[in-house]
């Protein structure tokens, strides 16, 4: 277990940091809206009384804070996906899967505004605190589609159960704050009667065309732009094939072929057609060749342009005028195994 742990450091321990307090939050929301529900309606008994259940909805609103503050923050400083703090907080403005992250960044806002006005309470009239807390309806169901729609674990059982067990206990406490205080306005108690239903459903269904089908977190449903666009400057990434003919490189050039999915993002393919030889110490020297990236249906691609001990870099270009230097880094794991790294050191 703990070299298993040990090797996923430090190359994927921000993607896990990142969705696991994404789930975590998404969980700490939701127990924070069914008390908050709970302290709406006047709940209590004599195990809980009502201050102990206003006093935990306040704690769990500020739990909420932290673990979308660490999100947040792993997601900008994992240099896999190209998120500036600006992007974090301004919706529709990211480059990497504008619109579920745009939701993201909606959800962190409401949630700041929620903990601001609370602890400003005493300060704000009754219609104001209200009205900005009303809000927490809308919340929980745009922080539910942000994390189904960046996750790459959506199609998960952990995750599903999660998603099935929230929904379940929102529905249910919105349900019960209904029967119990119904609107004076019967247009109001419709108007909710109808999204207590039609939400989840509508959910329910973008769940089945979108996030639970084969291939959702690279399509372009899932991401405004190409895989290839989240090779920004500071991405790195591993490879690692046993199919290129390292076995027959000796002191000399010989050609030497390699084609492998990246491990971040099988979605991209690098391949190398390279001259290179085997080093003094088993490091493969490479003197030339070609490095192509490659997602299906774009590429970039470009000729070796300077190379050390171990190291080389190349200059790619795709056709659309995306460009990119890359440092690549190849190491010998066997009579035929490669292991490489991919540094991107440029991109425009």
């Amino acid at each position: 277990m703990l070299s298993a742990l040990l090797a996923l450091w430090p190359a994927k321990w921000l993607w896990y940091l990142t969705r696991g307090s994404g789930a975590v939050a998404l969980l700490l929301l939701t127990a924070s809206f069914v008390l908050g529900v709970a302290t709406s309606v006047g709940a209590q008994s004599r195990v809980t009384p009502r201050f102990v259940v206003q006093a935990l909805h306040r704690n769990l609103s500020l739990a909420i804070v932290v673990f979308v503050a660490v999100h947040v923050a792993s997601s900008v400083g994992d240099s896999f996906v190209p998120l500036g703090w600006l992007d974090a907080f301004v919706p529709m403005i990211a480059g990497y899967r504008r619109i579920w992250t745009g939701l993201g960044a909606l959800a962190s806002d409401m949630v700041l505004a929620l903990l601001v006005t609370s602890l400003l309470r005493s300060r704000l009239s009754l219609r104001a605190w209200r009205t900005v807390h009303l809000t927490s309806y809308a919340c929980w169901p745009i922080a539910l589609v942000h994390s189904l729609g960046t996750g790459s674990d959506t199609r998960h059982g952990w995750m599903l159960a999660l998603v099935a067990v929230c929904s379940a206990a929102v529905v249910a406490s919105v349900a019960w704050r209904l029967l119990v205080r119904r609107p004076v306005d019967r247009r109001v108690l419709v108007g909710a009667m109808v999204a207590t239903a039609l939400v989840p459903t509508a959910i329910g269904a973008w769940m089945g065309l979108g996030p639970l089908r084969e291939g959702w977190g690279t399509s372009a449903a899932a991401a405004t732009l190409s895989p290839l666009d989240a090779l920004g400057t500071g991405v790195e990434d591993g490879f690692r094939t046993s199919s290129s003919p390292l076995a027959a490189l000796g002191r000399s050039a010989g050609a030497l072929a390699i084609s492998s999915p990246l491990e971040g993002d099988p979605a991209v393919t690098i391949a190398l057609d390279l001259r290179a030889r085997r080093g003094a110490v088993g490091i493969v020297a490479v003197e030339g060749g070609t490095v192509t990236l490659s997602d299906g249906a774009d590429e970039v691609s470009g000729p070796v342009t300077a190379n050390g001990t171990g190291t080389f870099r190349a200059e790619l270009a795709g056709a659309d005028g995306r460009a990119l230097t890359v440092e690549i880094r190849l190491v010998p794991s066997g009579r035929s195994d490669v292991e490489g790294t991919l540094v991107v050191v440029a991109s425009s």
